[in-house]
């Protein structure tokens, strides 16, 4: 055990059970598999990567959870006994690492749509979700015999778990689902016993946990999630939860209580990028913790670093800590941390690209960071067959991941970087306000690359001659792309400069300026960000719908709200016709208006990058075992540039 992280791996009894240490591994979606069915061979080689890294407990997403009611449902749920034997499966391969598994339980209510499987969406009352891209529907009030049905199918599932052989059952009621929304006076405008007062919106939750602990029996664990604040004019605030927790605590049915913060549309979000503080809601947890006596409380929401665990568990703010995208990033962890390797931590960043951002496009999760996971059975690290010289032309991100993979596999590797550190692009983005955690990447790079041998070669430009004089037995390009220029009259103006340059302190800008947002990420509203921060009267020029419509929700939900309490106006579905001076002429890309913004000192071009692939050609024109990988091939988002550097230092 490190002596300096001795909270965090001490053991605690959590009911019933024993868990190994105070770390586990928190429920959250994954899309590897359909709504409402057991875990696929991808979720449960997602699930052992973690337990084989240490965690105490893994707790699997909302297994009773259907987006519709009467709609057409797989036939091996949670509330079918018939699907134990694939249950099982998931449950017996995370035992065999000694982590405990928990199973979640919840509906989702109003949070979810009729359009993919028809049916209807169903709530405590017909009340809409606020600023929610993924759920526009108003749904249907429930009546009481609808209600009676749905507590009876949580205890139809807690059987099913007893069965399967799961430790015990966390009944989701936080985050805007189901059962927050008969808890939450913003969603429960009933006047029957479900409603009207506290007594009344709690009754639901109470019926769950009792139908819950019945069927689970005294030998399982049974915990409850709830909200310490919903951050929601007129919806549970801090002194609520502290009431709230006390009538769960006097159920006597639960063995803990997990407080997490927000709504998914609340801002601040239940699922905070990096533009909030690490820990950002432990606070909520302390003080239920205070407040109630014979249950353990747990927390989570931004938590990544072994010694923040360790003072919450020591300061005794929670008894364990749920951590969700800080595992995904790094499965080890736990065991990094045990073993004093906390150098070699793969430290998240709070993006949300990879994770939260994908998840909500529905596609698969993974990491911007860690392309493995969710890919444990596809991106197996196999040692090389032969091993070679390989030379990697560029620092950032694609070369450091193609380096670092390459090198796992035993390959002689060289990285070459013509600036003074490593990291490209990601020390920009870090420049922006609240960005700094991605200089976390270039620092694990720069680890890994001692760790493994690599040997790293900075501020040196990279040419043919060079390569002839190495002659490495295959060569990576990974050299990058430059900013597009503005492709208008006056676009290469003296006051027209790109976002790069901005960010990175190279360009002087004047006091009003136009962000011009031609791209679908967040370069745009980063230096919008930035420069308003800095007291700049900005305006954003979008020729979309909105400026940022590729960026993850949480991520464009926090920047908006910066932005529009600066008053930074967006224009939209507007093009740039023309840089005149200080006279920027814009149309309508619909009707082909013209107007005319006048009085900027600056304009700022956000509007994509041109790749940089001259190396790339010469040496393959000359016969060279050449690769080439990230924006010189084309620029990109994160998620898939890490994941194409995975593969070529998986070929080589």
């Amino acid at each position: 055990m490190a002596h300096e992280f001795s909270h965090m791996l001490s053991p605690v009894e959590v009911g019933p059970v024993t868990m190994r240490n105070r770390v586990y591994f928190a429920p959250h979606d994954t899309n590897f598999m359909p709504p409402n069915t057991p875990p696929t061979d991808r979720a449960i080689a997602y699930y052992v990567a973690r337990a084989r890294g240490g965690v105490a407990a893994i707790v699997t997403p909302n297994l009773l959870g259907v987006t519709a009611s009467g709609a057409a449902l797989p036939e091996k749920t949670l509330t079918n006994e018939d699907a134990v034997p694939e249950y099982r499966k998931c449950v017996d391969a995370i035992h065999q690492y000694e982590s405990r598994v928990l199973a979640q339980m919840t509906m989702v209510g109003r949070m979810g749509q009729t359009r993919p499987a028809g049916g209807i969406t169903s709530s405590a009352s017909a009340v809409r979700v606020d600023l929610a891209p993924f759920a526009r529907e108003i749904p249907h009030a429930m009546d009481v015999e609808e209600i009676r049905d749905a507590v009876a199918m949580f205890g139809k599932a807690a059987q099913t778990a007893r069965l399967a052989g799961f430790d015990g059952i966390e009944i989701l009621g936080a985050g805007g689902l189901f059962i927050h929304q008969f808890i939450s006076p913003v969603s429960n405008k009933r006047t029957d016993a479900y409603g009207g007062n506290e007594e009344g919106r709690m009754r639901l939750a109470l019926e769950v946990i009792d139908a819950v602990r019945g069927a689970a029996g005294p030998d399982m664990v049974v915990g409850f999630k709830l909200a310490g604040d919903e951050f929601y004019e007129g919806g549970i605030g801090l002194e609520d939860a502290k009431r709230l927790a006390l009538m769960l605590e006097g159920t006597n049915s639960l063995d803990y209580l997990t407080i997490v913060g927000g709504m998914y549309t609340s801002v601040p979000t239940h699922v905070p990028p990096m533009y909030y503080p690490l820990g950002c809601f432990v606070y909520l947890a302390s003080e239920i913790r205070r407040t109630v006596k014979r249950i353990n409380v747990n927390c989570m929401g931004r938590v990544n670093d072994p010694a923040q665990v360790n003072s919450i568990i020591a300061d005794r703010h929670a008894d364990m800590v749920g951590m969700v995208r800080g595992l995904i990033c790094d499965p080890e962890f736990v065991k990094k941390s045990r073993d004093g390797r906390t150098d070699e931590l793969r430290q998240c960043v709070g993006c949300e690209e990879g994770c939260y951002g994908r998840f909500r496009r529905g596609l698969p999760i993974t990491c911007a960071y860690n392309p493995e996971a969710g890919r444990e059975l596809e991106l197996t690290l196999e040692p090389a067959a032969t091993r070679k010289k390989v030379m990697v032309i560029g620092g950032g991100v694609a070369g450091m991941e193609t380096a670092r993979v390459a090198a796992s596999r035993g390959h002689k590797v060289s990285l070459y970087e013509s600036s003074p550190e490593l990291g490209g692009q990601v020390n920009v983005a870090a420049m922006a306000p609240r960005r700094d955690d991605f200089e976390q990447m270039p620092r694990y790079f720069a680890c890994q690359s001692q760790v493994l041998g690599i040997d790293v070669h900075l501020g040196e430009t990279v040419d043919i001659a060079l390569v002839e004089k190495e002659a490495p037995d295959a060569v990576v390009v990974a050299t990058g792309s430059t900013p597009r220029q503005l492709v208008v009259m006056g676009g290469n103006g003296q006051n027209v400069v790109d976002v790069r340059s901005v960010l990175n302190g190279s360009a002087n800008v004047g006091e009003r300026v136009l962000v011009i947002a031609g791209e679908h990420g967040v370069e745009a509203l980063s230096v919008a960000d930035y420069l308003s921060e800095r007291g700049k009267d900005v305006t954003i020029v979008t020729e979309f719908f909105y400026a940022g419509s590729e960026a993850p929700f949480g991520i464009l939900q926090t920047l908006y709200t910066r932005l529009c309490r600066r008053n930074v106006s967006v224009l939209t579905l507007t093009s740039v016709k023309e840089v005149r001076h200080d006279t920027v002429i814009v149309s309508n890309i619909f009707s082909g208006f013209e107007s005319t913004i006048e009085g900027i000192d600056t304009v700022v071009t956000a509007i994509g990058s041109d790749v940089n692939d001259v190396l790339y050609t010469q040496l393959r024109e000359k016969g060279w075992e050449v690769y080439i990988v990230g924006d010189c091939l084309q620029p990109r988002f994160l998620p898939q540039i890490t994941l194409e550097a995975a593969r070529v230092g998986r070929q080589l």
